[in-house]
C-alpha cells in the first residue's frame, strides 16, 4: 500500500479538527488584540478598552468553577476597562477627584448608572444595555472593569456587518468613545479540552 495515501487523509483530519486548548488559554486567546474580539481608545489620561466575552468562554469558566453556566443564549457580554496613563499607575477611580462628593457620584455612575451611557450597534440597529456590573474589590486597582450584558445573540453579532459598542461618557468627561469588534475570527477560537474544565 501507498504511504503517501495514508498519510494525506490523517493530515487532512488533523488540519480539521479544532485545537483544544485550557480555560486559560482560550481566555488568552479571547484577550489577544490580534483576534479582533478587543478594542482601546486613549481619551486624555485615560486609556478605554472594550472586550467582547464569548459565550463559549463565560461557560467553559462556569463549569471549571464547578457552578452551572450562566451564559444565557441570546445575550453578549462586554467589558469596558478604564485604566489611567499616569506613570504611578493610580486607580481610575480616584482620578481627578479631589473630595468625597465626587468619589460617591462616580462610585455611583459606574455602578448604576452606566448603562445608560452604552449602546450596542449592530449595523443600523442599535441594543440598549440591559444590566452593568461595576468591579467593586476592595483595594487600589491600576484597572478599573465594567461587564455589560446586550440582548443581542452571538450569532446576530457575527453575523452584523459591523459591531460597535458606544459609551457617552460623562464621569471621565472623554466624550463619545467608540468601540468596534471584529468578530470574524470566532470560526477559528479554540475549543476547550473537557480535561481542563475540572482545574
Amino acid at each position: 500500500m501507498n504511504v503517501a495515501a495514508l498519510i494525506l487523509p490523517a493530515l487532512l483530519l488533523v488540519s480539521c479538527t479544532k485545537h483544544e486548548v485550557s480555560v486559560k488559554e482560550l481566555a488568552g486567546w479571547v484577550r489577544d488584540p490580534s483576534n479582533g474580539l478587543v478594542d482601546s481608545v486613549e481619551a486624555g489620561p485615560y486609556v478605554l478598552s472594550m472586550q467582547y466575552l464569548p459565550s463559549r468562554l463565560l461557560d467553559a469558566v462556569a463549569q471549571a468553577r464547578h457552578r452551572r453556566a450562566n451564559a444565557q443564549k441570546g445575550l453578549s457580554v462586554f467589558e469596558l476597562a478604564i485604566r489611567t496613563t499616569e506613570a504611578d499607575g493610580a486607580d481610575p477611580v480616584f482620578s481627578g477627584i479631589s473630595h468625597l462628593d465626587e468619589f460617591t457620584r462616580r462610585i455611583q455612575s459606574l455602578a448604576f448608572t452606566i448603562e445608560q451611557d452604552v449602546k450596542l450597534r449592530l449595523g443600523s440597529r442599535t441594543v440598549d444595555c440591559l444590566s452593568a456590573a461595576f468591579q467593586q474589590d476592595v483595594g487600589l486597582r491600576t484597572k478599573r472593569s465594567v461587564r455589560l450584558v446586550f440582548a443581542a445573540s452571538e450569532e446576530e453579532l457575527v453575523n452584523s456587518s459591523n459591531v460597535i459598542v458606544e459609551w457617552s461618557d460623562r464621569e471621565y468627561a472623554t466624550g463619545r468613545n467608540l468601540f468596534e469588534c471584529d468578530l470574524s475570527k470566532l470560526a477559528d477560537m479554540p475549543e476547550v479540552s473537557s480535561g481542563s474544565l475540572g482545574q
